[in-house]
């Protein structure tokens, strides 16, 4: 229940304006990526992936230069990293 409310803060537009409540809670939302529920863990990276820009540059970039892994360092993070990569590969 914990990380459907912090998913819930994190599609509310208003919580956005207050962003020192999302910075709070930006270590629970990390945990969200490897959340056991498939379905919220979707939830999670879909939010994820629409705050990051959508060109493999912009990508490695934030994942290499911009984003804390602490929150994920005892858990295998390059799998969050990869998957931010692949959401944005031409399939064609």
């Amino acid at each position: 229940r914990f990380l459907s409310i912090v998913c819930e803060l994190y599609l509310d537009p208003a919580a956005h304006r207050a962003h020192e409540l999302v910075v709070k809670i930006e270590r629970a939302f990390m945990c969200g990526l490897r959340c056991g529920d498939p379905a919220l863990r979707a939830q999670f990276f879909a939010i994820y992936d629409g705050s990051i820009g959508r060109t493999p540059r912009q990508r490695i970039e934030y994942i290499v230069q911009l984003q804390d892994w602490e929150s994920l360092a005892t858990t295998f993070w390059i799998r969050q990293a990869a998957e931010l990569l692949l959401a944005v590969v031409d399939p064609a």
